[in-house]
């Protein structure tokens, strides 16, 4: 009887503790500038993670604007949803469409751009980012096209507008479709 007393109180002085201390609050977003994260190869370097001070050279692809490095007004951009990296059958079309594109212009190459919503880790977002774009460059290896055709970055949620409404979070969750300069 006092083993099941003791058990008692100290499951009690743990719940207690717990609802003392509370959920922690999320921790402080970490500027996404000062976050630098790969796909895997060995040359990647995010450009939206790279020094704001120029004076520091980046290793690498450079520090130059992804968004600069290609032409983003021929394609439409691949929506996402919520949390996801799976791309819906509704927005197949628009790689298709891409794919189509470099198989009739076989010296053109794509840059794929993933986006996020403001919701999650800056971390966590710019993982997602990349498997969304990874995503888009598989499909695209499934229609015929070469990956070394195709370049990924993650942005993550770098331009998403916090606080935004569902509506303008859709349009943050997307990989924009840019032809290489």
């Amino acid at each position: 009887m006092k083993s099941m007393f003791r058990l008692t109180v100290i499951a009690l002085a743990a719940a207690s503790t717990l609802l003392a201390t509370g959920c922690r609050s999320k921790t402080p977003r970490p500027n996404p500038y000062q976050t630098v994260l790969g796909s895997g190869d060995a040359n990647y370097v995010n450009p939206s993670a790279v020094s704001l001070d120029p004076n520091i050279q980046v290793e690498g692809r450079g520090a130059d604007d992804v968004m600069s490095r290609a032409d983003f007004s021929r394609f439409q951009a691949v929506l996402f949803d919520f949390d996801s990296a799976g791309i819906r059958p509704a927005e197949r079309a628009k790689v298709e469409e891409a794919a189509e594109y470099l198989k009739a212009n076989p010296d053109a190459q794509l840059l794929l751009v993933g986006r996020c919503d403001w919701r999650g880790t800056t971390e966590y977002n710019m993982g997602l980012g990349d498997r969304r774009g990874t995503a888009v460059r598989q499909y695209l290896g499934t229609l015929g096209i070469a990956a070394s055709r195709v370049e990924v970055v993650s942005k993550g949620d770098a331009d998403a507008t916090e606080g935004a409404n569902e509506s303008q979070m859709q349009q943050d969750r997307r990989v924009d479709i840019g032809l290489k300069r």
